[in-house]
């Protein structure tokens, strides 16, 4: 849920005081925090704003595979701290700890789903299953 500041006080989406805030940097560290006790506390906002690079499609079927290391990592360039997975045809399960998902382990991103991997290493170790009976077809967008 994302938060923003409104007249001093930093709100969720419907505009209701945050409990949490939590600031995180394009490799998914995380620069600071406020808790609810610490609304006007003094706290540098760091930007670490991005850029769209690199794109591509894949089909998913019953082989877990990653993406592309040169679409997602260009050779003399700085590779992607950023991936936007957004499923558009079945379902699929994702895993980018280093392990291969299988139809029924990893997180289960149905078709229509979006979800953010932050980190470079991160990026690197994304695989992706599907988890029906038929094709997925996944579109990747890489930041850095």
């Amino acid at each position: 849920m994302a938060a923003r500041r409104v007249g001093g006080v930093w709100v969720n989406n419907n505009g209701e005081p945050a409990s949490v805030v939590v600031l995180v940097g394009a490799d998914g560290s995380v620069l600071g925090a406020l808790g609810a006790q610490s609304q006007s506390a003094s706290l540098p906002v760091v930007e670490a704003p991005t850029t769209a690079f690199g794109y591509e499609t894949l089909t998913v079927s019953t082989t877990a595979l990653g993406p592309t290391s040169s679409v997602y990592a260009p050779s003399g360039q700085t590779p992607a701290s950023v991936a936007l997975i957004a499923v558009s045809a079945q379902g699929v399960n994702l895993r980018y700890d280093g392990g291969d998902p299988t139809a029924t382990i990893g997180i289960p991103l149905a078709a229509g789903a979006t979800f953010l991997v932050l980190g470079v290493a991160n990026v690197a170790q994304i695989r992706l299953i599907r988890n029906g009976g038929a094709d997925a077809t996944v579109h990747l967008t890489y930041e850095r």
